[in-house]
């Protein structure tokens, strides 16, 4: 069976001796492209208590990773405890719909616009948002905001369905505040913010929900950087994996 690669440590990102003075001038940069459409961005996801991430017996376990945790997929360093959190800037939004197999068994494609033969049907016992579907396929297709970030210094999206699009909508109207002198509304990313996680629960069941804590304005160097970032995020260049919460998709 193949391995699959996991992050990097920080000691694999230390430049052994031995290469110090073999890599020439030259070498800099080859065969590691710069283009934006060449990477697929981190996920930034919430660790739920039927997350693999969390699970010891599952191939996709991280060390040290508990339910309520955030965690940053393939990152050096890819989990933040749920009470401490971790710094982020809002680099953009994009409101797109993701197509699931029948029992949201497998992604099947995103669309940045609403599919035309879409069945809305009842929502579930207990919740508020009704279920939609493809009227040929029968494809469960679910209203997902893309949150773009930069966390702790990773450019990351993160998919916001189900209870998560409440955080969304609750961090986008705090940012609407923020006005320049002539009235309109601030960058995202003129701020930072601490992301942490609190537990909550409905009659469908129990998970964590993300909270943000504001921490003022972003330091020049970062700001140049998310804005760099909201550039791509806007200019439609990013490639996007598949929406994946890593568990059981939030009770709505």
């Amino acid at each position: 069976m193949m391995t699959l690669p996991t992050s990097p440590t920080p000691g694999d990102l230390q430049l052994p001796a031995h290469l110090q003075d073999a890599i020439a001038a030259e070498d800099i940069g080859r065969g590691v492209s710069e283009q934006s459409a060449d990477y697929a961005l981190l996920q930034f996801q919430v660790a739920q208590t039927m997350s693999p991430v969390v699970d010891r017996n599952d191939a996709a376990y991280i060390d040290g990773c508990e339910p309520g945790d955030l965690v940053v997929r393939n990152s050096v360093h890819p989990v933040y405890k749920s009470n401490e959190g971790v710094t982020a800037i809002h680099c953009g939004q994009i409101n797109a719909y993701s197509e699931f197999l029948q029992g949201r068994q497998g992604f099947v494609t995103r669309h940045l616009e609403r599919p035309d033969d879409l069945e809305v049907r009842p929502a579930p016992k207990g919740s508020k948002r009704p279920v939609l579907v493809r009227r040929d396929s029968g494809n469960l297709v679910v209203e997902t905001r893309e949150v773009y970030l930069f966390v702790a210094g990773n450019p990351c999206v993160l998919f916001c369905s189900g209870s998560k699009h409440q955080f969304a909508r609750q961090w986008m109207a705090w940012m609407a505040q923020f006005k320049a002198p002539d009235g309109r509304p601030l960058p995202s990313f003129a701020r930072r913010y601490r992301l942490f996680t609190a537990p909550t629960k409905n009659v469908l069941g129990k998970w964590f929900m993300l909270k943000f804590e504001d921490l003022g304005w972003t330091p020049l160097d970062q700001y140049q950087a998310a804005r760099a970032f909201n550039k791509l995020v806007e200019g439609g260049g990013l490639r996007i994996a598949p929406p994946n919460d890593g568990g059981v998709a939030d009770a709505a």
